[in-house]
This record gives structure tokens, C-alpha cells and sequence, in this order.
């Protein structure tokens, strides 16, 4: 994570992720969700230095990763459908099916890019697999940063 950076940083939590205090001079830097700083990234008023995504996006294709600033693995908020446990195979199935048809569509892809978020279905295989790293990823980070709950 940004940790691997070598930076020396404060954390100073925001409401509003600093948005203002960015802008007005009185932060160096912010992370912040693409969607709330892409406006004034368009403006010229912030200068994106990492994306924390995967892969570049298309809204700053010349912004590299994290993982290509050499200073973490992605970084992300998702969204994912779940079910209670128990629920019949066929029912999620047929979720699943919809899901698919949804998340592949053009439609959807134009919605979401509206909102500078990157489109990814797949089964419930792939997301029970993306759970699994998620957990271990941040298992190791919530390890090294020595991370207790208060």
C-alpha cells in the first residue's frame, strides 16, 4: 500500500475527504474517489499523481498505478450482490444470469463511467474469489501496520 511508498505522511481524517483544504492549498495531497475529483482535475485546480485502480482509466490515461509508481497493490471500493446462505442454486443462477447481461451491457458501462467507476461482473465463483483475496490483502495490511481494534 502507499506505506511501501517511503513517504512520511499524517492522516488527517475528512468528512468530505479534504476536498477544500486540497484546493485552498492547506493539503499536500488527498486520496479521494476519481468521480469527486475529475471535474477539477479537468479544470486544471488538482493534478491526479496515482490512480488506485487495477489498471489505468480511461478519463486519465496518462496516470499511472499505483502498482506502476511502485508504491502498492490496488486500491478500490466495489459493490458486489450477496444472498443469504441457503438460497437455492437455481435462484442464483438465474441472479447471476441477470447480473452478467447487465454488467456486460453498453448501457451500463456509459451509466457508470458517468461516475468514473470500472464495470467488472462475473460469477459467483470470480466474486467468492476476489472476497478471498480481498481478505488476505488486507489481513497482511491490517498485520504490518500492527492495526488493533479499539
Amino acid at each position: 500500500m502507499i506505506q511501501n511508498s517511503g513517504a512520511e505522511m499524517t492522516h488527517v481524517p475528512y468528512k468530505d475527504g479534504g476536498l477544500s483544504d486540497l484546493l485552498g492549498g492547506a493539503l499536500d495531497f488527498s486520496l479521494d474517489v476519481t468521480a469527486t475529483t475529475i471535474s477539477h482535475i479537468k479544470a486544471g485546480t488538482l493534478r491526479p499523481l496515482v490512480v488506485s485502480t487495477e489498471n489505468r482509466i480511461d478519463v486519465l490515461p496518462d496516470t499511472p498505478t499505483f502498482s506502476e509508481a511502485g508504491i502498492g497493490a490496488p486500491l478500490y471500493s466495489w459493490n458486489g450482490v450477496f444472498a443469504r446462505s441457503g438460497t437455492p442454486q437455481e435462484i442464483i443462477d438465474r441472479l447471476s444470469a441477470s447480473l452478467q447481461k447487465i454488467t456486460t451491457s453498453e448501457e451500463f458501462h456509459a451509466k457508470v463511467a458517468d461516475f468514473v467507476q470500472v464495470p467488472r461482473g462475473g460469477t459467483p465463483e470470480d466474486f467468492a474469489t476476489s472476497l478471498a483475496t480481498e481478505t488476505e490483502n488486507w489481513g497482511r495490511v491490517i498485520k504490518a501496520a500492527n492495526l488493533k481494534i479499539e
